[in-house]
């Protein structure tokens, strides 16, 4: 039995953490699901262009599956009419973001081997050198590494920010009542909510508890917040984390 029955802390948005429980329970594990943060899609922002200019753009990015979903009910909320993006080719993060794609109707024409900003910036320009302008389509908590290392390879590159993050405050009661309880893994499947879980716990003591942390951006920030004993999967899903706890529980015999 893969999870032997250990109790893993879903920290991350509710309706995500729907999927990732229910494949904790597959392999045997229990889920305790404790949304940390929230996702609220902007219906109107501010940009820099004219929307009728979506048409001008070469390509756009996604790098979350909220970033897609946000960026259609956006475009859904002021009638923007799809034919604009017909010229558009699509790139996206991973194989997630790609399936969030694929239910509005567009395939991605460009998925980097392994996601972080060095590595999508730099196979993008191998294969598609010519690209000229990108519309970078993300969250407000968003880094701007992707954009400069883009930038670095002289492409024109627009951000728009379609949806914000926010720390879940109604949870905290809960949150550190099940630490209290018991937890045998914490998960975190973005910086934010690594942010979130230091700044709603009233103590120290998950300090002792082994968190896996999604990739390598989320790892570094729960290091920042001294937080040590870190599993990182080589492949950055949940599937993949599932898999390194069940590894290390496995190697603890």
């Amino acid at each position: 039995m893969p999870l032997q029955r250990k109790k893993i802390l879903v920290t991350r948005e509710k309706k995500q953490a729907k999927q990732f429980a229910k494949k904790i329970r597959a392999h045997n594990g229990i889920p305790v699901e404790i949304p940390l943060i929230q996702i609220k899609c902007h219906k109107q922002m501010n940009t820099t262009y004219e929307l009728k200019d979506l048409s001008a753009y070469d390509w756009i990015f996604f790098t979350s599956a909220n970033g897609v979903n946000c960026f259609f009910s956006w475009l859904n909320a002021i009638n923007i009419n799809y034919h604009h993006l017909s010229g558009c080719k699509w790139a996206v993060v991973g194989h997630k973001t790609e399936r969030a794609l694929k239910t509005h109707g567009y395939f991605a024409h460009f998925i980097p081997t392994t996601y972080n900003a060095k590595t999508l910036a730099h196979e993008f320009s191998i294969t598609y050198p010519k690209a000229q302008s990108i519309l970078l389509v993300q969250g407000n908590l968003a880094k701007e590494t992707l954009q400069n290392k883009l930038l670095n390879f002289n492409y024109k590159v627009d951000r728009l920010d379609v949806y914000q993050t926010i720390e879940n405050v109604y949870v905290r009661s809960r949150l550190n009542s099940k630490i209290k309880e018991g937890i045998d893994f914490l998960t975190f499947t973005s910086p934010s909510t690594v942010d979130a879980f230091i700044n709603m716990l009233d103590d120290l003591s998950y300090k002792k508890i082994v968190c896996t942390c999604i990739g390598t951006t989320t790892e570094k920030r729960a290091r920042e917040k001294g937080i040590q004993k870190i599993l990182v999967p080589n492949q950055f899903t949940i599937d993949g984390m599932i898999e390194r706890i069940s590894a290390f529980l496995k190697s603890k015999g």
